[in-house]
């Protein structure tokens, strides 16, 4: 019974990170806008393997395996 209930807790704690996530990601933008800049580092880490910066412009992006697919052909040629 015990187990069942701290199943029970664990999966409702899942489930609010999963809102909590959606609701951050539906305007990635203003999330990364008004983050810390710690926050904007780890933001950065988990989405991007690789940024190459020429100058003050974006050269080359490539994404971390997760968001790949989600960045379509386009934004995994060169900037």
């Amino acid at each position: 019974r015990e187990l069942l209930g701290d199943a029970r807790r664990a999966a409702a704690r899942v489930d609010e990170l999963e809102r909590v996530a959606l609701r951050l990601a539906r305007d990635l933008a203003r999330t990364y806008q008004q983050a810390r800049p710690m926050v904007r580092r780890a933001l950065n880490q988990a989405i991007f393997a690789t940024i190459t910066i020429r100058g003050d412009a974006i050269e080359r992006v490539e994404y971390q395996p997760p968001f790949e697919p989600l960045a379509g052909p386009a934004a995994r040629r060169s900037v």
